[in-house]
């Protein structure tokens, strides 16, 4: 639903975008059971089906894609979204990725928070022009891939990304219906690829700052950011950012930065704060983008073990 100031309203109660008829289907979003899950798979089934979608050849997909402009992509997906995450027929692209944080894996050996780029929709929309330009055949595989980091990086949607992106990761590259276990609950080992991506794309904003981590993951576990008086360390890649940005604040502001391992964000003053804020917003865009970089630098690597765990877990 639309308000007066033509704004898309937001449910109280699941956190996402309304429609006419919302109230009736929200509690279905809270619903993850294996019947829930089995009834959005077969609404998803006959969206593909009606649309010819399962019969479409390779060129054909690749064809379509280039067609069709980056709202009609979304809506597209946003339909998918809405039947395999909430059993939702009448979920519509709202122009909004979701943006909220979320955690990426279980283990605390893994643990990632993700808070996608500010403003979303827009990396999303030059991502699928840039996939435009380029899709074909040959590289295929590798566009299905970055599309599924697509939209687990930019938490495009309030629930079901991960689902959905295993989803349109088989669209795209395979032939017929995808298989009922990608509309499964969270698969740690698909998770954990897509943290660990994130992490090497880490590093390289680290060595692009003078912190030489090269694409070893390890050598920035030593590096923390905090938010409290307890100097409890924030884990995991919004950590990172967090101590990048604040390193980065500090050093505008005429600090020395070569020997600090641990800043507590709270403790900026306020010339250091405003600098922060705008630097943190800026990596979560230029990380987002570096995501990209590691599949096409490890292209092999990562088609290969996403698609092998994506098929078998």
């Amino acid at each position: 639903m639309i308000n007066e100031s033509g704004e898309s309203q937001i449910c109280q109660s699941c956190g996402y975008p309304t429609h006419a008829g919302h109230s009736k289907s929200c509690n279905k979003r809270t619903d993850e059971s294996e019947e829930a899950r089995e009834e959005g798979y077969q609404l998803f089934v006959k969206f593909l089906e009606k649309r010819g979608i399962d019969k479409m050849t390779k060129e054909q997909k690749i064809a379509k894609i280039k067609e069709l402009n980056f709202d009609e992509v979304m809506q597209s997906i946003s339909r998918i979204n809405g039947r395999l995450a909430f059993r939702d027929k009448k979920q519509e692209w709202s122009g909004k990725a979701a943006g909220s944080v979320v955690k990426m894996a279980a283990s605390s050996a893994e643990n990632a928070e993700l808070e996608p780029p500010e403003n979303a929709e827009d990396e999303l929309k030059t991502f699928f022009e840039k996939m435009q330009s380029e899709l074909n055949l040959d590289n295929l595989h590798e566009w299905a891939g970055k599309t599924y980091f697509a939209i687990i990086y930019s938490h495009a949607f309030a629930n079901g990304n991960g689902r959905s992106a295993r989803n349109i990761y088989h669209l795209l590259c395979e032939d017929g219906l995808p298989p009922q276990q990608l509309t499964g609950g969270r698969v740690r080992e698909v998770e954990i690829i897509s943290v660990r991506v994130g992490l090497c794309a880490m590093t390289r904003l680290f060595n692009e700052r003078g912190i030489k981590c090269k694409d070893n993951i390890a050598t920035m576990e030593e590096y923390t950011a905090t938010t409290d008086d307890d100097d409890w360390p924030l884990y995991g890649n919004m950590g990172y950012l967090k101590f990048l940005a604040a390193r980065e604040a500090i050093k505008r502001a005429g600090g020395d930065v070569a020997d600090l391992k641990s800043i507590n964000i709270q403790k900026l003053d306020g010339e250091q704060k405003d600098r922060y804020d705008e630097i943190y917003k800026n990596l979560r865009k230029e990380w987002f983008w570096k995501i990209f970089e590691v599949c096409d630098d490890y292209k092999e690597a990562v088609s290969e073990n996403l698609g092998h765990l994506i098929y078998t877990n």
